[in-house]
C-alpha cells in the first residue's frame, strides 16, 4: 500500500507509515473489508493492495474507498465466503486456477462486474443468479467441469467475450440466443450434439469455436449469423455440409478438418468472402465444378483426403484478390 502522505510503500496491515509516522485509516468500505477479512482467513495470508489487477495478480485495487478489482489466482482457494456478493462496486475478479467447485448463490449480486475469470477451476455448476450480472463484458469459464448452464444465462445481453472451452457441456439452454452482444464465443472441446434454434439470434457474433464436439447438424437459424467471420468446426461428426453455412456471406475463415465429409455442394461458391478454408482429414474425392469461383480465397488445406483430390486441385485457378 502506498502512503497517501509521503508515497512510501507500506504493508497493507500497517496502522501507520514507518517512514513519516502518519496513521492510516482503513481505505475500504466496511462491507468490503468484511469480505476481504474472511478471504484472508481462508487463505491464511494478507491480500495486498495493487495499482492494477490482472489474471496473475494477487491483490486488490481500491478506488474511492471501494474495492473495484480483485485478483486471487492460483491460491488453492476451495470456497468463497457467503458475504462475497456484498462487494457491490467490484468490476473485475480473477479467481482462475483455484479448486473451486461451486460459487455462492449471491454471486449474481455483484452488479458492477464487467470481467470475470474463473478459468481452470473445478466448477460443476453456476448459480441461477449468474444472469443478474447485467453489465458483464468478459467471462472466462474454460477448463472446468460444467455440464450445463443456468437458464438465466441468456440474460447476459452485454456479454461480448465468452470462453467455455474444455468443459463437459452437452446442451445449451434455449435462452442462449439472448446473448445479443456476444462477439467471440469459444465452445470447443465440449460434448455438444446439437445447438438450440435460438443460436441464430446471436446477431453480433464474429468468431465462433465449435471444434471438437459431436455435432452432425446445425440449426436452420445458423444462417442468420450475418456478422460471423470465423467459424471453426474441426473434429465433429459432419458427414455433409450443413446448408445454413452457405448463407454466411461475411464468413472469412472456415475450419472443417477432421470430419466425415465426402462431397461439397455446388453452391459452395456462394461463400465469396472466404479467405481461409481447411478441409484436411476428410473423405473428399472430388471438388464441385464451381469451387474455383471463390474470389477471396487465399489459403486452402486439402491434406489427407482421397488421392484424386490432390490431382484435381492443381487444375483449379483461383482468381487473385483485386488490389485496392
Amino acid at each position: 500500500m502506498k502512503c497517501p502522505y509521503c508515497g512510501n510503500i507500506c504493508s497493507p496491515r500497517a496502522d501507520f507509515c514507518p517512514k513519516c509516522g502518519e496513521p492510516f485509516d482503513d481505505i475500504r468500505k466496511p462491507e468490503d473489508a468484511k469480505v476481504i477479512d474472511e478471504m484472508e482467513a481462508l487463505l491464511g495470508k494478507s491480500i495486498p493492495y495493487a495499482d492494477k489487477v490482472e489474471a496473475d495478480t494477487f491483490g486488490i485495487k481500491v478506488e474511492n474507498d471501494e474495492i473495484i478489482e480483485l485478483g486471487i489466482s492460483s491460491c488453492e482457494l476451495t470456497t468463497l465466503p457467503e458475504s462475497f456478493g456484498n462487494m457491490k462496486s467490484l468490476q473485475k475478479v480473477y479467481l482462475n486456477s483455484n479448486p473451486l467447485t461451486t460459487l455462492p448463490e449471491n454471486f449474481g449480486n455483484l452488479k458492477s462486474l464487467q470481467t470475470v475469470n474463473l478459468r481452470d477451476c473445478k466448477l460443476v455448476a453456476l448459480p441461477e443468479s449468474f444472469g443478474n450480472l447485467k453489465i458483464i463484458k468478459e467471462l472466462y469459464l474454460g477448463y472446468n467441469q460444467l455440464t450445463t448452464l443456468p437458464e438465466s444465462f441468456g440474460a447476459l445481453q452485454t456479454l461480448q467475450t465468452l470462453n467455455l472451452n474444455y468443459n463437459q457441456i452437452s446442451e445449451l439452454p434455449a435462452s442462449f440466443g439472448g446473448l445479443k452482444g456476444l462477439q467471440s464465443l469459444n465452445l470447443s472441446w465440449n460434448q455438444l450434439t446439437d445447438l438450440p434454434e435460438s443460436f441464430g439470434n446471436l446477431e453480433s457474433l464474429q468468431s465462433l469455436w465449435l471444434n471438437n464436439n459431436q455435432l452432425a447438424t446445425l440449426p436452420e437459424s445458423f444462417g442468420d449469423l450475418k456478422s460471423l467471420k470465423k467459424l471453426y468446426l474441426e473434429g465433429n461428426q459432419l458427414a455433409t455440409l450443413p446448408p445454413p453455412i452457405l448463407e454466411l456471406e461475411t464468413l472469412q475463415v472456415l475450419g472443417l478438418s477432421y470430419n466425415q465429409l465426402s462431397t461439397l455442394p455446388e453452391s459452395f461458391g456462394s461463400l465469396r468472402s472466404l479467405q481461409t478454408l481447411n478441409l484436411d482429414s476428410n473423405q473428399l474425392a472430388t471438388l464441385p465444378e464451381f469451387f474455383g469461383n471463390l474470389p477471396s480465397l487465399q489459403v486452402l488445406n486439402l491434406d489427407s483426403n482421397q488421392n484424386r483430390i490432390s490431382i484435381q486441385i492443381k487444375k483449379i485457378e483461383f482468381q487473385p484478390k483485386p488490389k485496392v
